[in-house]
């Protein structure tokens, strides 16, 4: 856990590392959702999208004069986007994706799963009133469970000596037409600029933004090699107090070099207060007080690590269930996954041993009467 103000400074680390929980390993579709995670991270470091917070919220009396003075002239596009975008400032990522996936970006916030209502063993005959109720609970609970953002097809399945076997029979039956796409995810109000999307780039200007918020007083090149600017000139040594004559050139370089990156990120984080990612329109850039963006960045670290504390607390107390339907949003903690893991295997066999006892023996020549 971090506990100061200051960051590694390796190359590899990133930003988002410090929230307090390592989210990459969730349940919930990390790879989609690895764009918009940047986005959401250059506009928590936005000063003109903190004036359209502190102007919506009336944060500790609202915009003084001072600030009034320094809005630019499409602040009505900054507001837009705030009431799309919403406080950003107050959730971790996946807080914040779970709600807001769906509506900006017309995403679904977690992977889907599939679900067992009823199993019926070979020469068993199936209780139809036990089957009846499972179907029923779908559109009950797991219907509403994911707001209606996915179609379901009820399949009758036989289990076959092999898996391999049993999903044939599952492919054969999945016609495309089955398929309907999301309506929302066809025009959603917001997408992502441009035909490709270079995120080892943004990530890494995304990184040179942080650490010069965290050391604006270090050399540009310094912090070059710190994010990892230029592969060619990672291996500069950044401690030393004089350059010598065979460090002049490449030092003027990656000087040249870290600056335009850090040009690029400052107007892709204005942009994205804009509504627009990753876009590097010229925009008014404010005057940025370092400082004071790392204070809000740490204090956010601080809270999130907080919010893990809590978490674990809850799961030595046992009162974080393992089998909870929002498992997607679990956090990736050992003793949490440990539990969850045996409480699934319980659970599973405790259904098949129902299962079994519910839909009873049959006789032969009889066995789907009751």
């Amino acid at each position: 856990m971090i506990h100061s103000t200051e960051i590694p400074v390796k190359s590899e680390v990133k930003p988002w590392e410090f929230d307090g929980f390592e989210y990459e390993k969730g349940a919930f579709d990390h790879d989609i959702s690895k764009p918009y995670r940047l986005w959401y991270e250059y506009l928590r470091l936005s000063p003109t999208y903190l004036l359209a917070h502190i102007h919506k919220t009336s944060y500790k009396g609202g915009l003084t004069e001072a600030q009034k003075s320094t809005l630019p002239d499409d602040f009505d596009e900054v507001l837009k986007t705030y009431d799309a975008f919403g406080d950003i400032y107050k959730y971790p990522f996946r807080k914040w994706w779970n709600y807001y996936s769906k509506k900006l970006f017309g995403i679904r916030n977690s992977r889907l799963h599939a679900h067992v209502l009823a199993y019926v063993a070979e020469d068993h005959a199936p209780d139809k009133e036990a089957c009846l109720a499972a179907v029923s609970d779908v559109f009950k609970y797991r219907f509403f469970e994911n707001n209606g953002s996915a179609g379901y097809l009820l399949l009758e399945v036989p289990l076959a000596d092999t898996r391999t076997e049993t999903l044939k029979y599952i492919n054969e039956v999945l016609d495309d037409r089955y398929m309907q796409p999301s309506k929302i995810s066809l025009n959603p109000p917001y997408k992502l600029h441009g035909e490709r999307f270079h995120y080892d780039a943004l990530e890494t200007a995304l990184h040179l933004l942080c650490l010069r918020m965290q050391n604006p007083k270090t050399a540009l090149w310094k912090l070059g090699v710190k994010a990892g600017v230029s592969e060619k000139y990672a291996d500069l040594d950044i401690t030393v107090k004089k350059l010598k004559a065979n460090m002049v050139e490449p030092v003027r370089v990656l000087e040249n070099l870290t600056c335009r990156t850090f040009r690029g990120a400052t107007l892709v984080m204005e942009n994205a207060a804009r509504g627009k990612f990753p876009c590097k329109d010229n925009v008014v850039i404010p005057e940025l007080n370092y400082r004071y963006m790392w204070q809000i960045m740490r204090r956010r670290h601080e809270a999130n690590e907080r919010d893990l504390i809590r978490t674990k607390n809850l799961v030595k107390e046992g009162r974080l269930s393992g089998t909870t339907r929002f498992s997607d949003w679990e956090y990736n903690i050992p003793e949490y996954k440990q539990q969850r893991d045996e409480a699934r295997k319980k659970n599973t066999e405790r259904f098949i041993e129902e299962q079994l006892a519910l839909h009873k023996l049959g006789k032969r020549g009889n066995m789907f009467g009751k």
